[in-house]
Formats: C-alpha cells, structure tokens, sequence
C-alpha cells in the first residue's frame, strides 16, 4: 500500500512537476513575448519621439524665420526711411551744387565782362598810340619836306649869286676889254654874239627846269592824292575790322556760354540716366524683378512711369497722384496669371513688388462716368501706347484737373467720386482728404521727361552752337582778309609817300 501510495505521490508529483514545467515555459514564453513586444512598443516610441523632435524642430525653424521676416520687414521699413533720407540730403546737396553753379556761371560772366573790359582798354590804348606815331610820321615828313625845300632855295640863291657876280665880273672885264680892245670891234662882236648865244641856251634851259618842275609838281599831287585815298580806305577797313572782332568776341563769349550751357546740361542728363540705368528710387522687389534672367522676366513689357509721355506740368501731376503706383511693373503675353505670379513670387524671394497684366485690363473694360464739356481729366493729357490706354484710363480716368484750389473745390463738389489734381501736384482725395506733395521733379515721369527736354534742348543747343561757331570762323577769316587788304592800302600809301619824296628831291 504504501509503495503504491508512493507511486501515486510519485505520478501526482511528476504531474505536479510537468504542470509547473509548462507553466513555468508558459511565463517564460509570455516574458519574451512581452520582452519583443516592449522592444517593439520602445522602438516605435523612439521613431515617434524623434518625429516629435524633428516636428518640434521644423516649428521652431518656422518660427525663427517667421521671426527673420518680420525683422527683414522691419529692417525694409528702417532701409525705406533711410533711402528717403538720403533722397532729401541729395536733393539738397543737388539745390547746394545748383546755388554754386549759378555763383560760378555768375563769376565768370564778371571775368568776362572784366577780360573785355581790360581788352578794349589795350585796343584803345594801342589806336592811341598808332595815331600818335602817325602824327609823329606826318610832322617828321613835313620837316623833312622843309629842309628839302629850304635847301633847294639855298642852293638856287648861291647859283643865282654865284651867276650874278660872274655877270658882274663878266661886265666889268667887257667894260675894260672894251676901253683896251676899242679897236678890236670884230671880237667884240663875236663876243656879243656868243653872249647873246649864252642867254637864249639859258632861256631854253630855264624853260625846261619849269616845265620839268610842272611834272614833279603833278606826280606829287598825284601821289599825295593816292596817299590820302589809300589811307582813308585803310582807315575805313580798319574800322570794319574792329567792329568784326568787337562782333567775333560777343561770337566768342556766347560761344563759351552755349558750351557752358551745354556741359552742365550734359551733366544733368547723365545723372538722370545714371539713376534711370541703376533704377534709383525703385524698390528692392521692382529692381529684382527688372534685373532678372528668369523666363517669367520675359514678358515684362516695362515700368508703367517708362510707358507714359506727358509735359512737365502734367508729369509733376501725374507724379504727385500716383506716386508709388508708378513703381508697378507691366506684363505682357500669354502666360495665365497665376502661373505669372508663382513665378515672380520664387524671383522676389520675399521682396514686394506691384505688377499688373495688360491683358487682364483689355479684357476686363474700366467703364468712368461720364465728365461734362470743359472738364479735363489727368488721363486726356497722358500720352502712351494704344496697347497700354486701359491702363492709364484705369488709374488717372478718375482724375480731374483744377487750375486753381477754388475750381478744385468746386469740382469736387460736383464729383464726390473723382479725385481732383492741382497744377501745382496738390491731391484732393473723394474721401475729403488733402495730400499736399512737395516737389515732384524727381519723380519718375518728371526725370523721364526732363530728360527727353534736356535732349531735345542739347540738340538744339548743338546747331545753335554749331552756327555760332561758323559765324566765328566766318568772321575770322573776313578779320584775316581785311587785314590783309589794309596791309597791302599801308604798303601801297607807303609807296606813294616814297615816290613824293623822290619827285621832291629830284626838284
């Protein structure tokens, strides 16, 4: 019995074991089970813990840049302040160069005036001195003449002594020939008939000195004539020649004020093109836009201030009433518009820019009230392309022109929803509101104009300048030939002078 109790025991016990072996597999299958599936669980944890991390990161990359922009927004704005600025110490260094321009223009005008002043005042000093030569030349020939003259007459009264004491010896030796020759009648009277021979070869020979002296006489007369025709003719070239260089420097001077004139213009106008070609006063989004490569850049037609033409009045106006509307930029071609503005969305990168479809505006139509007869609208004095005319009539249609602050109050009384523009760039909004805008030359339009002007101006100062200088050069050469000619009058008096002196001395 108690061997088969103990082998009872015995088999319960195995059982016992075997059923605490499997419970004991069991657990240890469930521990690892549980031991993969908490790997598992970590694992997947860990994947979720770091996409937590990288999703915590990429909030906190959004919020730095969100951050930066609105720095970088801050900073533009700062930047803007900055650029205008520096836009109004420029325009005053601008007035300050201008002020010294004129003071420069003006000094030398006075050294101008100066020079001319100092030059007439050496012409007259130097006509001063020729009439004193001339006068000094006349009273060292007419002493010349004189002594001449005066020694001709001493030479005839010692001839004529000279021939009467040998007439007298000649009378005393015949008056004691003829008491010691009384007899000799024969040689007295050849002697006479030799005498009387002498006398009438005298006479001939007397006759011919007064007809050789009637000669000189006329060739001196005729000499003294041409000496004074020659000088009065050279007197009058000389007269002429100094109203023709009295003429050449006023030629001269404006000369020197037209290419003055035209370097400062030449100036000004490569200032505007400098800041036409270097987009100054542009924003950094419109100037990125411009400048691009890109193929969305290709249908860029251009600036809507480059599209329009106008005067200078109308251009400050059109100025004052846009403003910064003149920055937008305008497209033309197939491209949808939405693709246009994905595309220079990725070419701004973050900056602003304003642009606008030309052929959204055809198709869309902007219908304006109609504006009563006599009343101007800002649009009417526009000038531009057939292509862009929506455009602009969508912008300044709307726009009235007033002369005066009474006739634009007038107008917006009767216009409550048109915008009314003065001469002068003032803005009275439909809301009530008055925008009363400084100087408007350096907008846009107006350096666009101003620098179609200050062309056409350089243009016509070109041909003036050119004319000027053909006339100088004209008279240039009249001065040369009418010095010449007066050259050859003084020459020719000279030579008259001398053949008077010589018919004198041969007297």
């Amino acid at each position: 019995v108690s061997s088969v109790l103990a082998a009872q025991d015995v088999d319960q016990l195995t059982k016992e074991r075997e059923r605490l072996t499997f419970r004991l597999q069991w657990r240890n299958t469930l521990r690892e089970m549980l031991s993969d599936l908490t790997g598992i669980l970590e694992a997947q944890l860990d994947d979720y813990k770091s996409k937590l991390e990288g999703t915590h990161r990429l909030l906190d990359e959004a919020r730095q840049s969100e951050t930066e922009k609105r720095v970088s927004l801050e900073g533009i704005g700062t930047r803007r302040s900055q650029l205008e600025e520096q836009r109004r110490h420029s325009i005053s260094r601008n007035e300050e160069r201008h002020k010294q321009l004129k003071d420069l223009v003006r000094v030398e005008a006075e050294y101008q005036d100066h020079c001319l002043e100092i030059r007439n005042r050496v012409k007259k000093g130097i006509s001063d001195l020729r009439q004193l030569r001339t006068d000094l030349e006349h009273q060292v020939e007419a002493c010349r003449v004189h002594f001449i003259e005066r020694e001709e007459l001493d030479t005839r009264i010692r001839e004529s002594k000279d021939r009467e004491l040998g007439m007298v010896f000649e009378e005393t030796r015949l008056r004691n020939s003829n008491a010691a020759l009384d007899g000799d009648l024969r040689g007295q009277e050849t002697i006479r008939e030799r005498r009387l021979a002498e006398d009438l070869e005298f006479h001939s020979q007397q006759q011919d000195l007064e007809d050789m002296i009637t000669r000189h006489d006329e060739v001196i007369l005729s000499a003294a004539e041409s000496e004074r025709s020659t000088t009065s003719a050279a007197q009058k070239l000389k007269s002429e020649v100094e109203q023709r260089t009295s003429l050449l420097d006023e030629s001269r001077k404006r000369l020197s004020a037209l290419r003055a004139d035209r370097e400062s213009r030449e100036g000004r106008l490569r200032f505007l093109v400098e800041l036409e070609e270097s987009l100054e006063g542009l924003g950094k989004g419109t100037q990125k836009l411009l400048n691009s490569d890109a193929p969305a850049a290709g249908d860029i037609r251009g600036l809507l201030a480059r599209l329009i033409e106008a005067d200078p009045d109308t251009a400050r106006m059109v100025d004052a009433v846009l403003g910064r509307i003149l920055e937008t930029i305008v497209l033309q071609g197939r491209t949808p518009i939405e693709d246009r503005i994905r595309a220079i969305e990725e070419i701004l990168a973050g900056e602003t820019a304003t642009i606008v479809s030309i052929e959204d505006e055809i198709g869309r139509g902007v219908s304006t009230p109609d504006v009563p007869s006599g009343v101007e609208t800002l649009s009417s004095r526009v000038e531009c392309d057939v292509i862009c005319r929506p455009i602009v009539d969508a912008i300044l249609g709307q726009v009235l022109v007033a002369g005066d602050l009474t006739e634009a109050l007038q107008l917006r009384s009767r216009f409550k929803e048109y915008r009314v523009v003065l001469q002068d760039g003032t803005v009275i909004e439909p809301w009530g509101a008055v925008r009363i805008s400084a100087s408007s030359r350096g907008g846009l339009v107006s350096r666009r104009v101003e620098m179609s002007q200050l062309r056409n101006s350089m243009e016509e100062a070109h041909s003036h300048l050119e004319q000027v200088s053909e006339q100088g050069d004209s008279l240039e050469e009249s001065i040369s030939s009418s010095r010449g000619e007066m050259q050859r009058l003084q020459q020719q008096a000279q030579r008259s002078g001398i053949e008077m002196q010589h018919a004198r001395g041969e007297l």
